[in-house]
């Protein structure tokens, strides 16, 4: 991270602790204005660093003690460059210290099931996920931006409320951190190791994650392992841990 991203601030910032009892909570960004009302500490910080919350390691009291913060940027300012001035005003007002270091955690572990991958090279099928017989060549164009990350990846509502999710020019690295969005069922960090390099597409078709699988239907993982030829399975692995070192209870005036 460059100086200038370093000493990035808000244009005008509050944070305090939230001083009622009530349980009404918010967390919104929105042209340039963030807020955060009566959240806890651990969460504030994990938003900053974009964390889930078992990728910190915090004192008890940071998970427990809730704040408020409302702090405003130029309208047009990216999300990213935000979480970096929220970083920065956490520092600044609550003395704020942290450093990363790898610890052991429990994960889901992503390798290639059993009967073997059943993921597509990227463009290497057509729009109704059919092998081209020349070549299998690219079907359908995915615009650069939408694959810096790694790929670009939707979920839609198919018949009898099915869900059907399909990604497309995804690496394994970029599927691995996107599951825990892709279902609840995921509730925690994905490791990848899968082995395979390259950017891929899939389809898949399951049951809703809030409800019991009707006949034929299929539950996240089991989806996932019949239809993509992938697997997760529950570990412990060392990954990645943000580690608070310090942080005061008050927060300091402007």
């Amino acid at each position: 991270m460059g100086a200038a991203a370093q000493g990035a601030s808000f244009e005008v910032a509050e944070i305090r602790v939230h001083g009622t009892q009530d349980t009404a909570s918010e967390q919104s960004y929105t042209n340039g204005r963030m807020i955060f009302r009566n959240i806890p500490l651990s969460g504030i910080i994990a938003s900053a660093w974009d964390l889930r919350f078992e990728a910190m390691s915090a004192p008890d009291w940071v998970g427990s003690a809730r704040y408020d913060v409302i702090a405003k940027a130029a309208p047009d300012t990216p999300i990213e460059a935000a979480k970096v001035m929220l970083r920065n005003l956490l520092m600044e007002r609550m003395k704020l210290a942290v450093h990363t270091e790898p610890l052991p955690r429990q994960v889901f572990v992503l390798t290639v099931a059993k009967r073997g991958s059943k993921l597509m090279p990227s463009g290497s099928v057509t729009l109704n996920g059919e092998c081209k017989p020349e070549s299998c060549t690219r079907a359908f164009e995915v615009p650069p931006e939408l694959t810096k990350d790694g790929g670009t990846c939707k979920t839609e509502v198919g018949t009898a409320s099915l869900i059907r999710q399909s990604c497309t020019h995804i690496t394994m690295a970029a599927l691995a951190g996107r599951m825990p969005a892709m279902s609840h069922t995921v509730d925690h960090a994905v490791v990848d190791e899968t082995g395979l390099a390259g950017e891929w597409d899939f389809t898949l078709q399951r049951a809703p994650s809030n409800s019991e699988a009707a006949p034929g239907e299929l539950p996240f993982f089991d989806a996932l392992e019949r239809q993509v030829g992938l697997k997760l399975t529950a570990a412990k692995r060392n990954v990645p841990v943000l580690v608070v070192d310090s942080v005061e209870r008050e927060p300091s005036g402007e």
